[in-house]
């Protein structure tokens, strides 16, 4: 029966020992792989149609979001550009109405001065 355990285990190590030839086919396998390499299957080209395709939706993507920003930049300055002439022409407005307030109030009082002085006069 140790004989046949030994030939069982001797078995064993004829499969260890294939595995070990399996290590040096791994090697093959190696030398394989360049070749498929050098000629890309149709699944390789697949892969990379995809990647370059992924690629140009990524740079467009980018470029659109870029011109976003830079519209969005523009429309801001622009915003502020047209704010300030407002406040410049309502401080503008301002300072003219509060001459003209002041005017008016001047050529009130004169008047009210001619008026007396008309009245005291009689």
């Amino acid at each position: 029966m140790e004989e046949e355990e030994e030939g069982g285990a001797g078995a064993g190590l004829g499969a260890g020992a294939g595995l070990g030839a399996g290590a040096g086919a791994g090697g093959r396998t190696s030398q394989v792989a360049p070749k498929r390499r050098s000629r890309p299957t149709e699944r390789d080209d697949d892969e990379l149609r995809r990647a370059i395709e992924a690629s140009k939706q990524s740079l467009a993507e980018e470029q659109a979001r870029h011109t976003e920003e830079s519209d969005l930049q523009r429309a801001i300055r622009l915003s502020e550009e047209e704010e300030a002439k407002r406040n410049k022409a309502v401080e503008d407005s301002n300072a003219a109405s509060l001459f003209d307030d002041q005017a008016q109030l001047y050529v009130f009082s004169l008047g009210i001065v001619l008026v007396l002085n008309s009245l005291l006069a009689t």
